[in-house]
């Protein structure tokens, strides 16, 4: 199971409440755990990950919720 950790920025943003996150430690995979970080470049959000283990990062653009 691949295992994502969120800046509190990021997890503020997507509506994710503390209690959904998972509280433990799960097995590690073959590429580690992530990190997830929101970027906000020109008024226009973007999602920054970067992998533990050997620092590869890439950048995609946040997606956003279509109005109710």
């Amino acid at each position: 199971m691949q295992l994502i950790r969120c800046t509190k920025k990021l997890q503020t943003a997507m509506g994710i409440k503390p209690e959904a996150l998972i509280q433990h430690e799960v097995e590690p995979s073959l590429l580690g755990s992530w990190h997830a970080n929101l970027l906000v470049i020109n008024r226009k959000k973007y999602v920054l990950f970067v992998n533990d283990k050997t620092l590869f990062n890439f950048i995609t653009p946040a997606l956003t919720s279509s109005p109710p």
